[in-house]
């Protein structure tokens, strides 16, 4: 018997191998807050990896560049949720 797949990141589509959901989805989310949970600086970090590797990824998909990926949004699904502070809007989301 084969176990529930974990949520984690199908590249170079960067959705959930699981819920096909954006990655990271919320379970993801909530799995990575567990596996941080000393330490939001690091979790941002971790993160901010992922995205570079996202925006790498989608450049190479687009045919064309133009427009480019948002970056707010990219920032807001990578980074901003470790950190209810980080968005503009502070975290009032």
């Amino acid at each position: 018997m084969v176990g529930p797949v974990p949520h984690t990141a199908q590249r170079p589509i960067w959705l959930c191998r699981e819920c096909q959901e954006p990655w990271p989805c919320e379970p993801a989310r909530l799995e990575l807050q567990m596996q941080f949970r000393n330490g939001k600086a690091s979790l941002a970090a971790y993160m901010a990896g992922y995205l570079t590797d996202a925006i790498g990824d989608m450049i190479k998909l687009l045919p064309d560049p133009n427009p480019a990926p948002d970056s707010q949004a990219l920032f807001d699904r990578f980074i901003a949720w470790t950190n209810p502070s980080l968005h503009p809007d502070g975290g009032d989301r």
